[in-house]
């Protein structure tokens, strides 16, 4: 009786007795077609290498900074065809006097003008019962708002759109139980 190990010796001289077919003219023609093309990214990929190597020729550093300057004279420009100030913030007293809010004022310059302006309402949480400062009960609900101003330059066209998180708290006298 032969042990395990002995079968598998005859089998693995079986599978070292085998030849691999060889292919067929066009498998091998399409194969080398196939290889012959560069890869899609080929081009990219030796450009990325060559800017991150330092081989004589163009340093790559002149790309990196040519565009840093390009962004920079892009902004400045930005920056210079504003003539006129952006709209200018200034806290407005609150209905109620509990907390200011934030209110947006319309530029000084003549050419702005309030195209809209528009609060929605987004929440309301009732606090309770507390104790005011002068020791009576009072029901204290604060709401939460969010307004949107909008401004148009006539003399541009250039619009500004300023929105912003507004509170109000406000106290509610309640009589005695």
């Amino acid at each position: 009786m032969k042990t395990p190990p002995d079968s598998f010796d005859e089998f693995e001289a079986q599978l070292r007795a085998f030849q691999p077919a060889t292919p067929s003219t066009q498998a091998t023609q399409r194969v080398e077609r196939v290889l012959a093309r560069p890869h899609p990214w080929a081009r990219m990929r030796a450009a990325l290498q060559r800017a991150w190597t330092f081989e004589p020729g163009p340093p790559s550093w002149i790309w990196a900074t040519a565009a840093l300057a390009l962004a920079a004279g892009l902004i400045a420009f930005v920056y210079v065809r504003q003539d006129d100030a952006p709209p200018v913030l200034a806290p407005a007293a609150s209905s109620f006097g509990a907390t200011p809010a934030t209110a947006a004022v319309a530029p000084a310059a003549a050419s702005w003008e309030t195209v809209s302006s528009t609060s929605v309402w987004l929440a309301s949480v009732d606090e309770g019962l507390v104790a005011s400062e002068n020791g009576d009960t009072v029901q204290r609900v604060r709401e939460q708002f969010a307004d949107m101003v909008e401004w148009r330059d006539s003399t541009s066209g250039l619009v500004v759109q300023l929105h912003y998180p507004r509170e109000e708290v406000t106290s509610r006298s309640v009589g005695p139980f």
